[in-house]
């Protein structure tokens, strides 16, 4: 990676391609609840013909939008930084206050909907017990700690682990920052790769000697490697660092995301045991955000260059694109909200899908859309 080159300009207003990614990966994320949720079972039943098969095995890796986000949401939160940075504005700097005032305002209410939404879910199904735990349970999502604790990484709505490690990362963010700008990128992403090999031991230690089980893969140590890889892209993508040129080939990157399928599959097969299995938990994330940031970056190359996407008014013309980048302006909200949804539609249907949808356009106009107006009046 080296720094400076020609800056670039990104187009005005949203980024079409990063809308079109989340609008991707938040679908992706939902297909597979709704189709195959078994994860790889769902896909090899003998009993179902080979046209099922064939359609279930890349619904079985829509969970992998959750790496997508992971990617996305390090680009999108370093964009503010990189612009400063690239534009060359000198008065500009990381206000810890002023940065988590906008996060609480963009995330909060929604995430606290959610909460409510999961806890009015249980008491009318009759399942919400006042226990010394509930409350536990309870403050843990409050604080968005409980993906530290392997009790609660999935109870309430089993998403909203992914929450807490993006909480945790922003967190983070400011220690990023202070390591790209003292040791580079390289030694940066070094560090962030062996804070996830030390997550994954000290998590043995715990299991091993104090019969502690920690959430390992749902923590945001764990994925800190995947994210920070989005901080890369958009510096690339604004010139501010050159990347070599494989890391914008989809060539590259869709292998990528290809082998580390396979892998999987083959962790599965082999009864998730032995050294395969704890080659592939240690490794399967970060060749995720691997595959991924490549997968953004040329994206995000296409759109800067106009000329590859026609004109700066590509999305606006090609109605899939268009459908995709507009489910991902919402795309928060269709994440939090659609397993709710499917507490009460269970047919496997694209009916169900669009159900999905369209509550998740409502809790965005009630929950997201009002907090969104007032930071733009800010």
């Amino acid at each position: 990676m080296i720094d400076g080159g020609t800056k670039a300009v990104l187009p005005k207003g949203r980024l079409g391609s990063i809308d079109f990614l989340r609008g991707v990966a938040s679908l992706a994320v939902v297909v597979y609840h709704v189709f195959a949720m078994g994860l790889f079972n769902a896909a090899f039943d003998p009993a179902r013909s080979l046209v099922e098969t064939l359609y279930k095995i890349p619904i079985s890796f829509g969970y992998t939008g959750v790496y997508l986000f992971f990617v996305i949401s390090g680009f999108c939160i370093h964009l503010r930084w990189a612009k400063a940075r690239a534009f060359n504005k000198t008065d500009f700097s990381l206000n810890f206050a002023a940065f988590w005032r906008r996060r609480m305002i963009r995330l909060y209410p929604a995430y606290l909907a959610t909460l409510a939404v999961g806890l009015g879910i249980a008491y009318y199904k009759g399942v919400l017990d006042f226990t010394p735990f509930f409350y536990w349970d309870l403050v843990s999502h409050l604080l968005m700690l409980h993906n530290f604790d392997a009790r609660t990484v999935y109870s309430i709505d089993s998403v909203l682990w992914t929450l807490a490690i993006e909480e945790q990362l922003y967190l983070a963010y400011f220690l990023l920052v202070w390591l790209r700008d003292k040791i580079g990128w390289k030694r940066t992403l070094a560090i962030c790769l062996g804070v996830r090999v030390g997550w994954f031991a000290a998590a043995y230690v715990f299991s091993t000697f104090f019969g502690v089980n920690l959430p390992v893969t749902e923590s945001s140590m764990a994925n800190w490697i995947v994210w920070a890889l989005g901080a890369v892209a958009v510096e690339a993508a604004l010139k501010i660092i050159e990347l070599p040129k494989w890391t914008s080939y989809l060539s590259i990157g869709v292998p990528v995301l290809l082998l580390t399928a396979g892998l999987e599959y083959l962790d599965f097969y082999a009864g998730r045991t032995g050294l395969l299995h704890k080659f592939t938990w240690l490794v399967a994330q970060p060749l995720w955000g691997i595959g991924f940031f490549i997968v953004i970056n040329r994206f995000v190359d296409s759109e800067i260059n106009w000329f590859k996407w026609k004109s700066l008014r590509y999305v606006d013309r090609n109605l899939g694109i268009k459908m995709f980048a507009g489910i991902g302006i919402f795309s928060y909200s269709l994440y939090l909200i659609h397993e709710y949804v499917l507490e009460f539609v269970k047919s496997q249907t694209i009916l169900t899908v669009l159900i999905c949808v369209a509550a998740a356009w409502l809790f965005y106009l009630a929950f997201e859309k009002p907090f969104i107006r007032i930071l733009e009046k800010k």
